[in-house]
């Protein structure tokens, strides 16, 4: 049975009202949850999550309104490559009427409600509907790293990152560690455990090793971080409670304790 969840998203921490709200939509289930930020660094090769950080934090707030800047002309920017690209077939999308409605909340009704955060899913699925690709899956041939139509926007290094979430009164936590370049990837780890890291996701999608034989649950250990799992969840709703850890670990997150 499934206690704790975190809540995370690209670029974007909901406000005290939509927290508290689904707050009280997991109390029903028995389940606590614990929300927090998923932030591009070092040109997207490092994604740095931070956990329980006050949402009206200025500082925060006024970061993620660069980000989502950035990352809306990062999409436009891959329409645009993705027009010319399927220019010979004939075949467009159109951010504003092709993805971005994809963003519009609605209730039982069907009557709008508001908007949410622009999603890389929301681009992939247009895709598939307007006939450039077979299902979602082959999207990153096109528009993942180096792929014809990818667009990569600027950030920042993952040290500030993690200096940030601590200024900002949150845990800063490394995601999918195994998903970073081998060749800088060393590097990167002793740099961020250096700058206050507060965590290691040991288990994810790209690597689910035994916690005896998790070299990443080995560095968490030496280094007295917290050790815990992502789902990386996108699209497929059954992906969560794929790795399922001990509850202590969630209050460890959720109450700011050092591992024993």
């Amino acid at each position: 049975m499934i206690k704790g969840l975190t809540i995370v998203d690209h670029d974007f921490y909901p406000n005290q009202e939509q927290m508290d709200l689904d707050q009280r939509c997991a109390e029903k289930y028995g389940v606590e949850l614990i929300f927090g930020t998923e932030l591009d660094t070092d040109n997207g090769d490092v994604h740095v999550i931070g956990y329980n950080i006050d949402p009206t934090n200025f500082f925060l707030l006024r970061y993620l309104i660069k980000e989502q800047y950035k990352r809306l002309e990062a999409f436009e920017i891959t329409c645009h490559k993705l027009n010319r690209f399927f220019e010979l077939e004939g075949k467009t999308i159109d951010l504003d009427g092709d993805v971005g409605p994809k963003t519009l909340k609605k209730n039982s009704k069907g009557q709008f409600t508001g908007q949410g955060p622009l999603r890389w899913h929301y681009l992939r699925q247009a895709m598939v509907e307007k006939g450039m690709i077979h299902d979602i899956r082959e999207a990153d041939i096109l528009i993942g790293p180096v792929g014809p139509c990818y667009h990569q926007r600027a950030t920042m290094d993952s040290v500030t990152v993690v200096e940030n979430i601590l200024k900002w009164g949150g845990k800063p936590v490394l995601a999918h560690p195994h998903k970073i370049p081998e060749r800088f990837r060393w590097r990167v780890i002793n740099s961020l455990i250096e700058a206050g890291l507060a965590g290691i996701e040991a288990f994810t999608s790209s690597y689910a090793k035994p916690e005896e034989s998790n070299i990443y649950a080995r560095i968490a250990k030496e280094n007295n971080l917290l050790i815990l799992a992502g789902t990386d969840l996108h699209q497929n709703i059954d992906d969560i409670g794929s790795f399922l850890l001990p509850y202590e670990r969630f209050e460890q997150l959720r109450n700011g304790d050092s591992p024993s």
